[in-house]
This record gives C-alpha cells, structure tokens and sequence, in this order.
C-alpha cells in the first residue's frame, strides 16, 4: 500500500514541480557517474528504493529517473536489489497486476519509453537484472509471449551499443530460463523484425550480446521448424542463412582465440554424425532423389559415379537407387563418415555403392583403373583453401571418362568464385536446370583443349577406425577424422576449417554474479546446434530433431547446449555460489546461500532456508517471508500476509 501511494503521489505532480524533481535527479544521476563516494550516500539512504517509483511517473521525471538508476546499477549492488525487489523490470515490460492504478502506470511506462534515450536506458536496466531469480518469477506470473514481446520492443529502433547489449543479455536469460516453455512463445516476427536486423547492424560486443539471445531460438530445431513457414513467406531465407553463417564464424573465431583450435563441427554435443546431417530440413531442401534422378537419366546403365565429400551418403544412396546398375563410390576424408555410408549399405543391401577414403587435397586413384561418368560436389568446393582448390578440381578432371561430367552443387554467393577456379581447372560450363533450393547447381565438361591433368595418386591406406568393427571413445571423440568434407555439409559446409569472418568475441558481462543458470528442461529432442558452436557439456537424451538450416552444420539429438551452462539438471537450474550445489534441482532454483531446494524457490536471507514442504513443485518463497508456500503453484510476495 505504501509503493503504491507513493506511486500515486509523484504521478500527480503538476508540471513545474515535476520539471524540478527531474532536474533533482538527473544531478543526481550526474554527480553519481563521477563520484563513487556519492553513489555510497545515496546507498546508504536507500536512494535507488526513492528513484524506482518515478520511474514510473511520467517524463520528465521518469526518464530522469531511469537515468539515475542505471547509473547506479553500473556501480552497486544495492540499485540491483532495490530495482529487482520493488520490481521495476517487469513493469518496464508494462506487466503488472490489475489495479485500479495498472493502466495508468503502463500508459506512463509506454509514454516514457516514447524516447530512444529512455529505452536505451531500460534495456541496460533490465540487463543488470536479467540473471537475478526474483525477476524471472515476477516474469512468471505473466503471459510469456508478452514479456518476450515486450523485451524485444525495447530493442527496436536504433539502441546504442550498450544498450543492445543489456537488452540482448535480458532476451537471453528470459529464453534460456525455462526454455521449453518460453521459447516457444518467442514470436517469428519479433526475431524477423527485430533481432535479426539488430544483430547484421550491430558489431564487437554488442553483435556478440545479440548473437547469443539469437541463436537460443535458432539452435532450437522445434522453434525453428514452427518459424521457418515465417520466415520464407517473408522472403528472408537468404537472410537467415547470412545471420547463421556470421554467426558461425564468430564462434569459430571465439574458440580459436580461447583454445586454439576449433570442435568437430559435425559431432557437437555427442551426437552422431547421421544426426548432424540427416536432418528433415537439409533433405528437403537438397532433395537427392530428385538431383540424381535428373542426372542419372543421361547416364549408360552402368555408369561410374563419384559422390566426393559424400558425408553419410544422401546423394550416393540416392543415386545408386537411380541406377542400379551402375557403381557409386562415395569419397571421404572422415571415418565416422566412411562408417555411416558403409552400414547403411550394408542394412539396405545397396551392393553398388562403396566407400572410399581420399586424400584433403585430391581425389585418389579409382579401383581397377575406372573413370567416373559423373563426379557430383555439394558444398565441398567452398570448403578448400583458394590456393588448393584449382589443383583439387584438376584431380577430378583426371578420373573423368571421355564425355564425363562434373556437377558442382554450391550457395549462391560462393558461385561466381568458384566457378573461376573450376574453369581454370580445365572445364567447360554447360547449363542446367536450377532444382535445388537456395543454391546453384552448375555442370561443367571436360575443356579438350586444355593441359591434360597430372594422373591420379593411389588411394591412401585406411585407417583402423574406417573398419565397422571400430567401437569410439565413449566421449564421441573421432580420432581418425580429419576436418570434414561433406556433401551434407550445409551452406557453408560442415568441412574445413571456415572462413574467418566477424568479430572476435567480447565479455559483456558486468553483472553481480547472482546467476540464474540455465534451465535444461527439453524433455524430448528438438534442438539443434550451429556450425562450430562451443558446446561445454554434452545434450539431453532424446529423439534427433528434424530442424536443419542450411549453414548448420550439426544437430543436438536431445536439446541444446548454450555456453555459460554451469551444469545439467533435468528440470530447475542451481545458482551460482550455492550451498547445495552438487545436488540436482528438480522443479525450481536455489538461490545462492541456500541448502539444496529440490523442489521449489528458496530466497536468500529467507528464515525457513532448510527443505521445502514435500511434493512442492512449482512455488516459491520470497525474501523475508516466514512461511513456505504450500501449494504448487502458489507465490507469497514479499512482505505478504
């Protein structure tokens, strides 16, 4: 009752008094900015507890209001907890309980949040906030695809740097916190009219900030298959491949500069190569069949083809289906690969495809000296240093027969360039019909008149782990893999090593570390994981998802591993510098200095801090309440009877 007088008092000001308070507190906000001892007085008066109800006032005050306290947020802990406890963050997300005074308070928020300069100031706010417990239960009591609508409105327009940074950390940890729930309340629209726009603009810390609020939902195969109809009815499918593909390179440039070295693209979170590849979205966007059956229809019977960089074998399989007469060899550098292609042929009785290991920089010797009437590429090319790539195609040249082809499959973007490396490798263009989608599908002949190319070098030896008899390391580890060439690479191939472009990463992170951690509660598989993205700890068990953007260039079975996860926990998550840490949290969070909590929410400084009533699953208890919450679903607020 006391907040809310308050509230009621400053929003009555007339404006001459309104004009003064506001230039009272933007000398505060100043004087604050410059003087750490003065930031310590307005602690110890409780200023920031006095700041939170004119942030709810109208401008002039308000915005004046905001200002100072994001300031003080910037210096000490006590502006966190006065903002996060009076609960400011969530009405700057205009979510309140209905009152006879709600609606004015949410016109006032929108008016204040008119200026660019206020929204700045609230993304940051809620950035300084967005690890802390008690915002996401706050956030918790309201419609989730209103508070995910709202955070991404604060981050429309022209933000500053620092303020896409904090408003992208909010976006993150709102996603991240309970993600099967809230995820999927995250709009299509939002992330095509927002989010993705924000992060091409932004670069440094700010695209960085943005890039991990970003790929929560895009590493999500389910979020990703509900939104991609969006997407492509909007046309923005070539735009969504460009914000993966930035997206990977900043990722591989991140574990270069940390580790000096970067993952296997195609096994992220243990999963198996097939899932990586094999992946609804990939299948119908490549569409095999179709590729090989167009091709095929010009061959003889028996033809020779040569699938390289055959990945686990969608277009081998599929073209020896078109022709079954005829001999595909499949050529890869990966075991795991030359695995894959191997059991399948084996479970389908497909005698007339084989596997092969090659060499990274040429194509080997063919068995009993066979030339190839047709040698198909998809997404390799991209994928070899510039200064290889003419010698690398001339190898395929070699093992051509008279009248043979060569059929380059290859994003858009990359084509011009390769095709003037393929050209100057001896070969002639001829055109084709465009059937695949979002890429460019070129056939080349052998040019008569250019220098006949060296002969072919014998196969090299297989290695152990290429035998079907190999068992892997239990850690997935793929001993005997090289960088990947892969036809089911993705756009931008899952092979090689990828180009080098961002931004290296930075640490934005300025928050007390009161983290609320990731909550892994994906009960079945759904997620997939981006080209290169570190993944520190290993997926949930579950089913492979069916959701593969091209330029993805492996898939999560189960979920999706997010950096900064301290650990996995099947339903809550633990908080940072918890007592009860090594315990599993089963249907809530424990804060920092509490016992275990298994199945509810234990605020610090709370008096019952031992366990919770049992079967509790949902509720929590708030800070400084005497009583626990007895029924599942039940909240006491602070201070509440």
């Amino acid at each position: 009752d006391e907040v809310k007088w308050e509230l009621r008092d400053v929003a009555a000001l007339p404006a001459r008094a309104a004009g003064t308070l506001a230039a009272i507190v933007e000398g505060l906000g100043a004087e604050a900015s410059a003087d750490a001892e003065f930031v310590e007085a307005l602690s110890r008066l409780d200023a920031w507890g006095m700041l939170v109800p004119m942030a709810v006032a109208r401008p002039p005050v308000s915005a004046a209001a905001l200002r100072c306290l994001r300031v003080g947020m910037e210096q000490t802990q006590h502006a966190i907890d006065a903002v996060g406890e009076l609960g400011l963050p969530i009405w700057l997300l205009q979510c309140r309980e209905p009152s006879s005074a709600s609606d004015d308070f949410n016109a006032n928020v929108a008016t204040t949040l008119l200026a660019q300069s206020a929204r700045d100031d609230a993304c940051q706010l809620l950035g300084f906030v967005a690890n802390q417990a008690i915002f996401h239960e706050c956030a918790e009591l309201y419609d989730t695809h209103d508070v995910l609508h709202a955070m991404c409105e604060l981050l429309a327009g022209s933000p500053s740097d620092d303020a896409a940074c904090g408003g992208a950390r909010a976006l993150f940890h709102l996603l991240r916190y309970k993600k099967s729930k809230r995820l999927s309340a995250l709009a299509a629209k939002d992330v095509h009219d927002i989010v993705v726009p924000l992060f091409l603009r932004k670069t440094g810390a700010a695209k960085e900030a943005v890039m991990q609020a970003l790929r929560v939902a895009m590493a999500d195969t389910r979020w990703m298959e509900a939104a991609w109809p969006y997407f492509q009815s909007r046309g923005s499918a070539p735009k969504v491949y460009q914000v993966v593909q930035e997206m990977n390179g900043l990722d591989d440039l991140k574990a270069l500069a940390t580790t000096g070295k970067t993952g296997d693209k195609l096994r992220q979170g243990n999963q198996t190569i097939t899932q990586s590849l094999e992946t609804s979205h990939r299948l119908e966007a490549l569409q095999p069949a179709k590729v090989a059956a167009f091709f095929a229809a010009d061959l003889p019977p028996d033809a020779t083809v040569l699938d390289v960089g055959a990945g686990t074998g969608i277009f081998s399989f599929a073209l020896a289906s078109a022709l079954p007469g005829g001999r595909v060899l499949a050529l890869e550098v990966r075991s795991d690969a030359i695995r894959a292609i191997r059991a399948r042929a084996d479970r389908e009785g497909a005698g007339n495809v084989a596997a092969m290991r090659m060499a990274e920089d040429a194509a080997p010797e063919l068995p009993d000296g066979r030339r190839a009437h047709l040698v198909l590429l998809c997404d390799v090319l991209e994928m070899v240093p510039e200064h290889a790539r003419e010698s690398f195609v001339g190898s395929l040249r070699a093992l051509l027969a008279p009248g043979g082809r060569l059929v380059v499959i290859c994003e858009r973007s990359q084509s011009d360039g390769l095709l003037v490396d393929i050209q100057d490798a001896g070969f002639l263009q001829r055109r084709v019909a465009q059937m695949v989608t979002n890429r460019r599908v070129m056939l080349f002949e052998a040019d008569p008149s250019a220098p006949q190319p060296p002969a072919p070098q014998p196969a090299p030896d297989e290695l152990p782990e290429d035998s079907l008899a190999y068992v892997e390391p239990a850690d997935g580890a793929e001993p005997g893999s090289v960088g990947a060439t892969g036809a089911e690479a993705g756009t931008g191939g899952a092979g090689g090593a990828a180009g080098e472009k961002g931004a290296a990463a930075h640490e934005v992170d300025r928050t007390p570390s009161r983290d609320v951690e990731d909550e892994s509660d994906d009960e079945a598989g759904g997620g997939c994981m981006l080209e290169e993205n570190p993944a520190e700890g290993s997926a949930a068990e579950g089913e492979a998802g069916g959701c593969m953007l091209e330029a993805h260039a492996a898939e999560d079975a189960g979920g999706c591993i997010l950096e900064e996860n301290a650990g996995q926990y099947e339903g809550g998550c633990m908080l940072e510098q918890n007592v009860g840490g090594e315990g599993s949290d089963d249907g809530g969070c424990a804060l920092e200095d509490n016992a275990t909590d298994e199945g509810g929410c234990m605020l610090e400084e709370n008096a019952a801090a031992g366990a919770p009533a049992e079967e509790e699953d949902d509720g929590c208890i708030l800070e400084d309440n005497d009583a626990e919450a007895e029924e599942p679903e039940d909240c006491l607020l602070e201070d509440n009877a």
